[in-house]
């Protein structure tokens, strides 16, 4: 005989997220300036160019690849603390990107912890040719 079950449940809407926009002349810069947005949520305070990182990343699309850039950087904090203060895109394609990160490593004794970001999603990502040059949106998940 099953114990009749006495626990219920209900979905209930939670918003969690922070929305990005990224506008620049070209998609080079809008790339680079989604990255140190990205970079500034996660630590605030100033960072010197100490280290640098070699990144490639891909993806099926434009929108892909900012999202899989970004998770590539939000990757390199989580594991090791890394935070990029500049980004230079050395080549970007249309399915790929390469950049050089240049940053540090986070310090609690030096540096505010910003805002903890769980991932980068894919709701509401876009990168588009704007009359101006070029914009990016997405949304962190906080």
């Amino acid at each position: 005989m099953t114990k009749k079950e006495t626990a219920s449940y209900r979905l209930f809407d939670h918003t969690a997220d922070l929305g990005v926009e990224v506008t620049a002349p070209t998609l080079e810069e809008v790339f680079a300036g989604a990255g140190r947005a990205l970079c500034r949520v996660l630590t605030p305070s100033p960072l010197k160019e100490e280290e640098e990182r070699r990144i490639a990343v891909s993806g099926l699309d434009r929108t892909d690849l900012l999202i899989n850039y970004l998770r590539e950087l939000l990757g390199l904090y989580n594991v090791g603390g890394f935070t990029a203060a500049g980004i230079e895109i050395l080549g970007l394609y249309e399915h790929s990107l390469e950049a050089v990160l240049r940053g540090e490593t986070f310090d609690p004794a030096r540096h505010e912890a910003g805002t903890e970001v769980k991932a980068v999603t894919y709701h509401k990502a876009e990168v588009s040719k704007t009359a101006r040059g070029w914009r990016a949106r997405f949304i962190l998940d906080i």
